[in-house]
């Protein structure tokens, strides 16, 4: 697939869906001979920097807002395939917004929008099979659990990779997170694909702690 095909099918992703979470695409832009995606600008950069620079920030409610566009892009028949800090950008009024859907993928349909390289932040199961075969609901729902246990922690996961069972995450590492929140994120990350929950599941007992 050229360049210019993964570009226009990224950008049929981006005409999918609208949602206050998600950041728009304004089409295509050529820079110096090169066609790139035309996106906001986001001052605060990605949630990383943003909680580096505000420490005292609440985090709760930043999980909440990613597990509720992750959600939506479900519903809507389509898959993020690498969420992690780094694609989740800041907008002026403090919102998160998720990004960068180089491989994301509209179900039914084949192909992705670019080349997978597998990182931490993916689930066992995406380095096994680095292609549309790892590419599932389950598999963002375990990036998800790693995302919001960075974003709640403040610390980098770390866990067993490659795939091997069971995932390993101690929670003692982890003390600023209550009980019953590690409980919901734990089973994000279960090694076994079909046993994890879906992300409106997760979205519910999230909602329903009431922190």
């Amino acid at each position: 697939m050229t360049s210019m095909q993964r570009l226009k099918r990224q950008m049929a992703v981006h005409a999918a869906l609208s949602h206050p979470n998600i950041s728009p695409a304004f089409g295509l832009c050529v820079n110096d001979g090169m066609f790139l995606i035309a996106y906001p600008c986001y001052k605060n950069g990605d949630v990383s920097a943003y909680m580096e620079a505000n420490p005292e920030l609440p985090r709760y409610h930043l999980v909440l807002e990613i597990a509720s566009a992750l959600e939506y892009m479900h519903e809507q028949g389509v898959l993020h395939g690498s969420l992690n800090p780094s694609s989740i950008l800041i907008a002026d009024d403090g919102r998160p917004v998720i990004c960068n859907l180089s491989r994301a993928k509209i179900l039914g349909r084949l192909g992705l929008t670019t080349h997978f390289t597998a990182d931490r932040y993916h689930a066992p199961e995406t380095w096994i099979s680095k292609n549309t075969g790892g590419l599932t609901k389950e598999a963002d729902v375990f990036s998800f659990g790693l995302v919001a246990l960075f974003v709640i922690s403040g610390r980098v996961p770390t866990w067993n990779t490659p795939a091997s069972a069971p995932i390993q995450i101690n929670s003692n590492n982890y003390p600023t997170i209550p009980a019953k929140v590690w409980d919901v994120l734990e089973s994000c990350w279960l090694y076994d694909a079909t046993a994890r929950p879906a992300i409106s599941e997760i979205l519910f007992s999230l909602r329903s702690l009431q922190l």
